[in-house]
């Protein structure tokens, strides 16, 4: 299917650029006067099938009567020169509602001018004022994600297949308002909030949700949902799915290793003590899972925190140290303690004992956790002994 679907598209992108040299070529030669600056783009936009270039064709609409009558009719719309030999405001007053209707097939695949687009899909509205049918909606794939919230708005999308179908991406990518206003359509029309849908859009439409939607998600869903990537959602609504998911998954918690494998891909919404328990109980993350931390969290951990949630994985750490949140942590970090994980970091805390005071460094080994630096602790018991030997002595 995929490689049907990669011939099709090259075969098209070759017809398009054959069509329009011949196009630049019939339609130069037709005129006395050179083409003007908007004509040139337009060809240039046709031939080379780009959305970037295309995408600055953005003029208000014109309601002005078509000029000379030159009304856009289904010959006109297959003809080589359409719509190279109309304006923008031409294309808009000589194209009617009911001219989209009857031939939306052709033009969402013939039109590649963004404000173009936009325009068949405002017609589209116009000469359906009480919902685009989903038959049509479907047609509308190839444009779909030009369309404002207020053309989804009049979209009917009742089947989930509908809803798969738009939010493919291999026509373009949605933001995330109109993913929002495209799931709510296919719920208003009284679709039920349940794994299939859930399983539909993944995590980066599950994040579009507004708090009050993702409360009606149910653990049995989440648990049955399987791995999802929420890393775009909001803390707050990582925070509620992290609180939902541990409920999910609590009749695992005797299985230490499954439990926190479950609960990995919702941990950016955990709070520290959440994540001490997962070191305490000796389970480790790699560098990309602790980055989806909340930040405020993995700037509390201290360099043995994370050597014990990195394991053998902390030895990856270097790599990630032009991160900013890696960086602010190791700013925030004693270099002594640094210095203990022997990655050669730099940066770090300094901290300077009183010249009295003897520098040093002593290493106690913890078993199964590395080694445990306390050079500032034993300064400090060590000053307190001499304090208090002196004044014995007074």
């Amino acid at each position: 299917m995929k490689r049907h679907c990669l011939k099709q598209a090259t075969t098209t992108t070759v017809l398009t650029f054959l069509l329009g040299s011949l196009m630049y070529q019939s339609y130069a030669k037709a005129r006395i006067a050179p083409l003007n600056v908007e004509e040139q783009e337009k060809i240039a936009c046709l031939l080379q099938d780009n959305r970037e270039i295309c995408s600055h064709f953005r003029v208000k609409r014109d309601t002005s009567s078509c000029e000379n009558n030159n009304y856009i009719t289904a010959a006109v719309i297959n003809s080589s020169l359409f719509p190279i030999t109309y304006t923008s405001s031409q294309f808009d007053a000589c194209l009617s509602n009911q001219t989209v209707k009857e031939n939306l097939q052709i033009l969402v695949y013939k039109i590649y001018m963004i404000n173009l687009q936009q325009m068949i899909l405002d017609k589209l509205d116009e000469a359906y004022p009480y919902g685009v049918p989903e038959d049509q909606v479907l047609v509308l794939q190839p444009i779909a994600t030009v369309a404002s919230v207020k053309n989804i708005n009049n979209w009917n999308i009742t089947k989930l297949s509908t809803l798969e179908a738009l939010l493919n991406t291999s026509y373009g990518s949605w933001t995330a308002n109109q993913t929002a206003a495209l799931i709510a359509r296919y719920l208003g029309a009284g679709n039920p909030l349940d794994l299939n849908l859930l399983q539909a859009i993944g995590g980066p439409g599950i994040c579009t949700f507004n708090i009050n939607l993702l409360s009606n998600i149910s653990e049995e869903i989440l648990r049955d949902l399987g791995p999802i990537n929420i890393s775009t959602c909001s803390l707050d609504k990582k925070q509620l799915l992290y609180a939902k998911a541990k409920l999910a998954f609590m009749g695992e918690r005797n299985n230490t290793k499954q439990y926190y494998s479950d609960l990995t891909n919702y941990l950016g919404g955990a709070p520290l003590e959440d994540i001490k328990g997962l070191i305490n109980d000796n389970f480790t993350l790699d560098m990309p899972t602790l980055l989806t931390l909340d930040p405020n969290v993995l700037l509390q951990l201290s360099a043995l925190d994370v050597k014990r949630i990195l394991g053998d994985k902390i030895v990856t750490l270097p790599q990630y140290e032009s991160n900013p949140i890696v960086q602010q942590w190791i700013d925030n970090q004693p270099q002594s303690a640094l210095a203990f994980l022997n990655l050669n970091l730099t940066g770090g805390l300094v901290y300077n004992n009183p010249p009295w005071v003897f520098n040093f460094s002593i290493y106690i080994p913890v078993t199964g956790r590395g080694s445990v630096n306390l050079p500032e602790v034993l300064a400090t018991i060590l000053t307190a002994l001499l304090m208090a030997s002196w004044q014995t002595f007074m």
